[in-house]
């Protein structure tokens, strides 16, 4: 059996390097998925969710704080709202997009549609930032392999 352990602690070259893949790769233009999953390419020994996790305890992630998300704190209520207030702004959009439409402006649907797809990237990222910090953390387990060798029968 292969055993899963936790990440091994991170070096000061590994933070440097870090630091700098963030500068390179910034939140204002990637997903938080894709944002990570570059850092991590850079960093040989260091997961998507290394990064991930780490982003957020240096709060190099914009959606970072001290404060969790767990529901009942501030931060989830606030992580909640910008949900809400992003879905909201769509509706407007979504609305708007209809008057162009039965007034035969189509051009002018081009950048309401970046608006809507920036919402909605924004609403995952928000939602990812919900999800990911309410969850417990992994915890050390072993892996039955037999099966995925084809040695199982």
């Amino acid at each position: 059996m292969a055993t899963l352990t936790r990440p091994a602690a991170w070096t000061e070259a590994e933070q440097k390097q870090l630091e700098q893949l963030a500068r390179r790769y910034p939140s204002s233009e990637h997903s938080l998925v894709s944002q990570c999953a570059k850092i991590a390419a850079g960093l040989p020994r260091k997961s998507i969710r290394d990064v991930g996790a780490r982003l957020r305890l240096l709060a190099l992630d914009p959606l970072a704080t001290a404060q969790p998300a767990r529901p009942g704190t501030a931060r989830h209520a606030a992580l909640e709202k910008q949900c809400r207030d992003l879905l909201q702004q769509n509706v407007a959009v979504v609305s708007e997009m209809r008057e162009n439409l039965q007034k035969i402006q189509l051009m002018d649907n081009i950048p309401l549609m970046r608006r809507f797809d920036a919402n909605v990237r924004a609403t995952f990222e928000t939602l990812e930032a919900l999800d990911s910090e309410s969850q417990m953390p992994p915890f050390p387990l072993e892996v039955n392999t037999m099966y995925l060798a084809g040695g199982g029968g």
